[in-house]
């Protein structure tokens, strides 16, 4: 087992050729910027490696999709887009002046959580069943009660 810029590589993989240099190299300068870690050896740039994203997630890397195609872990990218559309409903929530009545229910998971059905009121007493997900992702609010009508409860 070889070593190189801190990558393990297999003994098969040649480095005294300029293709598989150069593609270890742009491996090791893009783990490098993500902060990113391979805990198994190198094959080519075209096998998958076990690594380690900056935030401790266990994946697999395809090196070829990894440098070129910017590739990221799938586990950060569904946090923050959780995130992401949870900070876009409380914002909604805020504009409208809604009331949420019981709190979010992730036990079986943050996207399965965001697509239930929550109890608002609005503030002049109309209950409304959102779902975030569907709220933040395809339609606008309007509260249908006669106060918030005549006030525009249309998402402005």
């Amino acid at each position: 087992m070889q070593h190189y810029r801190g990558i393990k590589l297999l003994n098969s993989v040649d480095m005294s050729s300029l293709k598989h240099s150069q593609a270890v190299d742009k491996l090791c300068d893009r783990l490098e910027k993500t902060g990113y870690v391979l805990i198994g050896a190198y094959h080519s740039s075209s096998k998958k490696i076990k690594g380690k994203c900056n935030n401790g997630h266990e994946i697999m890397i395809t090196p070829n999709n990894f440098v070129n195609k910017e590739t990221k872990c799938k586990h950060c990218f569904y946090l923050n887009r959780h995130a992401n559309l949870v900070r876009e409903f409380e914002s909604i929530v805020k504009r409208h002046k809604l009331t949420q009545q019981e709190p979010f229910n992730f036990r079986k998971g943050v996207l399965q959580g965001l697509k239930e059905k929550y109890l608002f009121t609005c503030p002049y007493g109309k209950d409304h069943w959102l779902s975030p997900y569907k709220l933040v992702t395809a339609v606008l609010f309007q509260c249908y009660c006669g106060k918030c009508k005549t006030l525009g409860g249309k998402s402005k």
